[in-house]
C-alpha cells in the first residue's frame, strides 16, 4: 500500500478553484517542495503488520504533511495499492480537511478533524488497511 495522493484545494465559491495534487514525497529537501511523511513506516519498504487489517490491528497510520501553498482551503488523501491482482484497490478516503490540519494522528477519527471520509475498495468509509493475499 502507499499514499498515493494527497491533494489541496484551493480557491473560493462553491469550492471551485486549483486542485494540484503530489505524490508522496520522502526526504526531499529542496525549499517549498510539497512533503507527506509517516513514521510509521519507510519509503520502499512493506507497512507493518500493525496497521494490516488481516494480520494486525487495522491502524491507520500517522501522517505529516509540509510546505503547501498558502492559498490551500482543504485536502483530500487517497491511500492506495496499485499492485493488488484485482487493480488498484483503494484503503482510504478523505476530503475536506482544513488547511489547519497538518498531521493525522495513528488511527485517527477524521470527523475529529472536522474531515470526512469516502469510500473505499472495502466498501467501508474508513481505514481499512492491507490484506495480501497469502
Amino acid at each position: 500500500m502507499k499514499v498515493s495522493t494527497l491533494v489541496w484545494v484551493a480557491g473560493a465559491g462553491l469550492g471551485l478553484g486549483l486542485i494540484s495534487s503530489f505524490f508522496m514525497t520522502f526526504g526531499a529537501q529542496q525549499k517549498n517542495t510539497f512533503i507527506l511523511t509517516s513514521a510509521a513506516f519507510r519509503q520502499g519498504q512493506a507497512l507493518p503488520p500493525l496497521y494490516s487489517l488481516c494480520k494486525g490491528e487495522n491502524r491507520s497510520p500517522a501522517l505529516t504533511w509540509r510546505n503547501a501553498p498558502p492559498a490551500t482551503k482543504s485536502f483530500a488523501l487517497i491511500c492506495d495499492d496499485p499492485d493488488a491482482p484485482q487493480g488498484t484497490w483503494v484503503h482510504w478516503v478523505v476530503y475536506n480537511l482544513p488547511a489547519k490540519v497538518r498531521q493525522l494522528p495513528e488511527s485517527v477519527d477524521i470527523r475529529q478533524l472536522d474531515g470526512l471520509s469516502g469510500l473505499n475498495s472495502y466498501n467501508n468509509m474508513r481505514y481499512d488497511g492491507p490484506c495480501p493475499p497469502s
